[in-house]
């Protein structure tokens, strides 16, 4: 009698061959995390704190920065010296260092 259903063959079947699946799929988990621990191991990073040391760095670094043009470092070393922040003669100084940069 067919009532639509796959026989326990079907079942056995798929049930045996998940645990083998599983495995391997393990297996490779594992071998992948301890080629990846190796690699930053040798080096000469801790692989635990890897991902975290790496965005501090590109945090700090001006990667990440916005350049900015001559002129706004100008006006910003002007704009220092209206205030009375700088004198004039480390205004001078200042301007020649970023001109300097060119």
């Amino acid at each position: 009698m067919d009532d639509g259903f796959p026989d326990d063959s079907t079942f056995d079947a798929i049930f045996s061959i998940f645990p083998i699946l599983f495995v391997i799929v393990l297996v490779g988990g594992i071998a992948v995390t301890l080629m990846n621990w190796k690699k930053a191991s040798d080096a000469g990073v801790n692989p635990l704190t890897m991902e975290t040391e790496a965005m501090t760095t590109l945090i700090k670094s001006k990667a990440l920065a916005s350049e900015t043009s001559i002129e706004e470092r100008l006006a910003e070393l002007d704009a220092l010296h209206a205030k009375g922040t700088i004198s004039a003669a480390e205004l001078s100084a200042a301007r020649a260092e970023v001109l300097k940069n060119l």
